[in-house]
């Protein structure tokens, strides 16, 4: 004869088997890694003269680029472009710092950008832009002219036949006299729209056109400086 007091206590050992976790996941949750945030920029500052460089040869100097950390950020990846040659650098660092050798009296952009080994979303910081300075130079050329509209590769909807194509200009020595405009079908392109003082020129163009535009800076000392070459299609 059975005894119904040995099968209740035989029933609640296996439901406190189960319910303590007899077939259960209790494996730890792995955590959400977080993309880093974007690096700000510090030295050489924005739009200015590098002084701080230490020279190291006739042609060159020896500069500090120096940036606010980011956070969840493992790495750094300094990108310097030479704005006459168009030519890239990159600069690896694990720290807020690094020294680099330039050419002195040459225009550079800068910026940094954030990577983590966690997570595969790096941060770009904003571009920063100088001249580094020469042995004797009193006066440098505008930095090159930055797009504003139509953005680079942008397709877009002429109004009566004509687009406002504009730019931004700036210079160290803040002596910008004007501006000369470039606009064709080809590249580079060669037919000049003239010169101007404003930051920006009405186009006539034509439906269905790819377009080529350059602007050309020059200063009050006649210093010049090639932006790059832009382009936009008409719809």
């Amino acid at each position: 004869m059975s005894n119904p007091f040995i099968k209740l206590l035989g029933l609640s050992l296996i439901t406190i088997f189960i319910s303590c976790g007899g077939g259960g996941d209790d494996s730890p949750t792995e955590p959400i890694a977080t993309p880093p945030t974007p690096a700000t920029p510090i030295s050489p500052a924005n739009e200015e003269v590098c002084l701080d460089g230490k020279s190291v040869s006739d042609t060159q100097s020896e500069v500090q680029f120096i940036w606010e950390a980011s956070k969840h950020t493992d790495n750094y990846s300094l990108v310097i472009t030479n704005l006459d040659s168009q030519q890239t650098t990159k600069h690896s660092s694990t720290t807020e710092s690094i020294f680099v050798k330039l050419n002195k009296g040459e225009p550079y952009s800068w910026y940094v950008v954030s990577t983590s080994n966690k997570i595969n979303q790096p941060a770009q910081s904003s571009t920063y832009r100088f001249y580094l300075a020469g042995e004797g130079t009193q006066s440098y050329a505008p930095f090159p002219a930055e797009v504003v509209a139509p953005e680079m590769g942008a397709s877009v909807t002429a109004s009566e036949g004509t687009i406002n194509l504009r730019w931004k200009g700036s210079d160290p020595d803040n002596d910008i006299q004007g501006y000369e405009l470039f606009l064709d079908v080809a590249n580079p392109p060669l037919s000049s729209l003239g010169a101007v003082t404003d930051q920006n020129k009405v186009a006539t163009v034509t439906s269905g056109n790819t377009y080529y535009w350059q602007v050309v800076t020059t200063d009050a000392e006649g210093n010049t400086s090639n932006s790059e070459i832009f382009q936009f299609k008409v719809n």
